[in-house]
């Protein structure tokens, strides 16, 4: 099966899942999209009508209609996911698959652990691994000492620091089958 089926597959079972209440309590969050948002054409026409007319205040009731929010979202996150952790989601999920063709996009390394984690640089995104903010572009996954002694400021230490914390976190982690899971997930 190709990779964007599977992720489509994936992320509309796990979007079916999750109960209305839940999803309605986050609709807000996406409720400022326009034509400009990377998922407005996945939205159903009179979805888009609504947010168009309604800006700024999402509905009270749910519609199954929204639950493309949430599968765009869930799509987009598994885009640099490697294929054997997309394999092993797949089956967990009871989506019946024997195999997966295709690659992840592309994806820069985190500079705390080294996980291909980040699709853009200097987003201020968090790495799904470690939890490292990537605040700056250039803050390479180079070692040097001037890198690794740079204060953070959204972490509040240096990158030292911070890495030698979450190396014990992870040492814990791996420990835990569900927690280890994230470690597969990316490539190196």
């Amino acid at each position: 099966m190709r990779r964007e089926q599977l992720i489509q597959l994936i992320a509309r079972e796990v979007v079916a899942r999750r109960p209305p209440h839940e999803k309605l309590k986050e609709l807000p969050a996406y409720w400022d999209w326009d034509e400009d948002s990377p998922g407005w054409a996945l939205l159903h026409p009179r979805v888009r009508e609504e947010l168009l007319h309604r800006a700024g205040s999402p509905p009270w009731l749910w519609r199954s209609a929204y639950d493309a929010f949430f599968e765009f979202v869930e799509q987009d996150a598994r885009r640099i996911v490697r294929n054997e952790a997309l394999l092993t989601e797949a089956r967990a999920l009871g989506v019946p698959v024997s195999s997966v063709e295709g690659v992840p996009d592309k994806a820069h390394r985190c500079p705390c652990c080294g996980f291909r984690t980040f699709e853009w640089r200097g987003e201020y995104d968090l790495c799904p691994v470690c939890q490292w903010e990537d605040e700056c572009a250039e803050d390479s996954f180079e070692d040097g000492p001037a890198r690794l002694e740079r204060f953070s400021l959204p972490h509040h230490m240096t990158r030292a620091e911070y890495r030698q914390r979450y190396e014990a976190r992870r040492d814990a982690e791996l420990k835990d089958p569900v927690l280890a899971l994230k470690y597969e997930r990316y490539a190196r």
